[in-house]
């Protein structure tokens, strides 16, 4: 299962992970000292800790992706037991966040290929996000 994600990701198919998803598509997952291995696909590792996240979330879409055609605000949230450690420095991000942590110094959203996976919980509601995924979706398939 783990390649045939990664190939997805590779062939371009849209993909849209939160949180634990995010988690999944990195190298690793360690948790009290032993190494899981992931789908490899992100060049970062998750660590388990033991201190939780837990935050509202406020920001901006920087990058146009796979749920937004527009640079625009956003609202969510974000809870989890975990950060990403040696994420690479040429990582390309899709939200700047005036309110909440996100991966890496206030930004979220990593982006490679088609894939967008983020510890941010996008409120679905308040724009279209959904229909702009799959109309992604679709598009991908028909080629």
């Amino acid at each position: 299962m783990k390649k045939s994600i990664k190939k997805l990701s590779e062939d371009n198919f849209p993909i849209y992970a939160e949180c634990g998803g995010l988690m999944y598509l990195t190298k690793s997952i360690t948790n009290n000292e032993k190494k899981y291995k992931m789908v490899g696909l992100f060049d970062a590792e998750t660590v388990m800790t033991k201190k939780m996240r837990l935050n509202y979330t406020k920001g901006k879409i920087s990058n146009q992706n796979i749920l937004s055609d527009t640079l625009h605000g956003f609202r969510g949230h974000e809870f989890h037991y975990s950060q990403l450690e040696s994420v690479a420095s040429d990582s390309k991000f899709a939200f700047n966040l005036d309110i909440g942590e996100g991966i890496i110094n206030h930004q979220d959203g990593i982006i490679q290929n088609n894939t967008l996976a983020s510890y941010g919980h996008l409120y679905f509601d308040s724009s279209n996000y959904a229909e702009i995924f799959v109309k992604n979706c679709l598009n991908e398939s028909r080629r």
